[in-house]
């Protein structure tokens, strides 16, 4: 599965003891997030979502990676599956 995000700021505002505040530039996001596993098994569960998206052609809906933002990876959480996002842009 996966799903376009439009995100144009991820965190804003004061930060917790131990959180940094950062801005970054606007970004289309290409979110991929796995089927749920036993959380003995997250590792195996990362390197899933990994693989898929590292073999996704994202030119297939009009896209492609956008390597000047960072990919962002949600906490493992094995009732719901792991969860990652990487930038896209239009194609040229």
């Amino acid at each position: 599965m996966y799903r376009v995000w439009r995100q144009r700021r991820i965190i804003r505002g004061k930060s917790r003891r131990g959180f940094d505040v950062i801005s970054l530039p606007a970004a289309e996001y290409l979110s991929v997030q796995g089927e749920p596993f036993r959380e003995e098994d997250y590792s195996q569960a990362i390197l899933a979502v990994q693989y898929a998206i590292d073999h996704y052609d994202p030119s297939v809906i009009g896209y492609e990676w956008d390597e000047e933002s960072p990919r962002i990876q949600l906490e493992p959480r094995g009732e719901r599956g792991y969860i990652e996002l990487r930038a896209i842009k239009k194609q040229q």
